[in-house]
């Protein structure tokens, strides 16, 4: 950006944090250090049969899953990822997951290695139009700067606008994320074969997630790899971020 307007807009607009609404001096951190050192990685990626691997233990197909961080509803990445969904935050998706993938390919530098491209859980179209954007492709872009591989955001669609989980039972997500996602069948030869990277904002039970997983195990030879942002630290008992 031309600085003297980068000047002015600084001047007159401050970029705050999301987390402590406090002013952010870098143009090239969108979280203020204080917050960011704040929050907790899980280093997934270094723990075979981690907790999120185990959602998904079931799933042959399934290779290997991670989240970034955990959060709680008091946490500085559960503020940030609030501020991408419901903020008006998009450039935050791609930030934050350039810094997860960064630093889980740091821990793990052979963790990414297998992936051909990248899949973002899709939201509903009536959904999307009411945000303006999906948080999870903002997110799949951050991470295909750090991994060059393409993001297929048309791979899948989601058809029923179901209501949001919050506050749901454990019960009630899963009945609540059936059926919901369906497979782009124009895409499904570009798809077979191929060793892709699903990725979501926070993960809970896993439910939604599965049901997308069901909609790629039909692809001979294809094999998933789940990443996401954040899960919850206390046990999967936090749920106000999901969609």
């Amino acid at each position: 950006m031309f600085r003297p307007l980068r000047y002015l807009l600084d001047l007159f607009f401050p970029l705050l944090c999301p987390c402590c609404r406090k002013p952010i001096d870098s143009e090239s951190e969108l979280i203020c250090p204080s917050c960011k050192g704040t929050i907790r990685l899980t280093e997934h990626v270094v723990k075979q049969g981690n907790m999120v691997e185990q959602m998904f233990g079931d799933i042959q197909k399934v290779t290997c899953a991670a989240s970034f961080a955990y959060y709680t509803d008091e946490s500085a990445l559960r503020r940030a990822i609030h501020a991408l969904k419901y903020g008006g935050r998009p450039q935050l998706g791609e930030w934050l997951g350039q810094w997860a993938a960064s630093e889980m390919k740091r821990q793990n530098e052979e963790w990414f290695d297998k992936v051909d491209a990248i899949v973002p859980v899709p939201l509903h179209p009536k959904k999307q139009r009411k945000r303006g954007y999906n948080q999870s492709y903002e997110i799949a872009l951050g991470v295909a700067q750090v991994i060059a591989k393409p993001v297929i955001d048309d791979a899948l669609s989601k058809v029923v606008d179901n209501p949001t989980q919050t506050h749901m039972t454990i019960e009630q997500r899963k009945q609540n994320s059936q059926g919901v996602f369906l497979l782009n069948n124009l895409r499904a030869t570009e798809l077979r074969g191929k060793h892709l990277l699903l990725i979501d904002d926070v993960v809970t039970t896993g439910s939604t997630l599965r049901d997308c997983i069901r909609c790629l195990t039909p692809l001979r030879g294809t094999t998933i790899q789940v990443m996401t942002l954040a899960v919850p630290a206390n046990n999967l008992r936090s749920s106000t971020l999901n969609t």
